[in-house]
């Protein structure tokens, strides 16, 4: 599986935020209110982080030797996971930062901060998510063995 590019994340995550800003004044120019995230998006991101770490511990610990911990099987479903978890919290972090920055603005009324104040807690979460998805990715990377000898101690040969 080719590694997670960063500048891909970065540029998902600015794509993702003209949308939400996008979508947010749109919403506005018709009077329609303003879309207020739950800061429980945020606690969902961040559970969900918390068990992506922890079964990337545990690929690690594959990764270093210890069997009986995880399959292999398993190690590749959490490398699947992480990259898809990765891509998600690129694009809602971007997407809830969006949906935030409009509503500085008319930062004075109490629904905006409340809505601001959502936006912020869940974008924390997604932030979180992504940090975390991009570590275990890394962790789940192989080690790369293209140059090795295959295991009759001979090069490989083309075709």
């Amino acid at each position: 599986m080719k590694p997670l590019s960063l500048p891909t994340l970065a540029a998902l995550a600015v794509g993702c935020g003209g949308l939400g800003a996008a979508i947010h004044y749109s919403f506005r120019m018709r009077a329609i209110t303003y879309l207020s995230p739950t800061p429980f998006l945020g606690l969902l991101f961040v559970l969900i982080a918390l068990g992506l770490w922890i079964y990337g511990r545990k690929v690690l610990a594959l990764k270093e030797g210890r069997r009986g911990i995880m399959a292999s099987t398993t190690a590749t479903n959490v490398a699947v996971f992480a990259y898809v978890s990765a891509w998600l919290g690129a694009g809602f972090l971007g997407f809830l930062i969006g949906l935030m920055l409009p509503m500085l603005a008319d930062i004075e009324a109490q629904y905006v901060r409340q809505a601001v104040n959502g936006s912020a807690v869940a974008a924390a979460g997604a932030c979180a998510l992504l940090v975390v998805a991009v570590i275990v990715e890394r962790w789940c990377q192989l080690d790369d063995d293209d140059d090795a000898p295959n295991a009759r101690g001979l090069e490989p040969e083309a075709g």
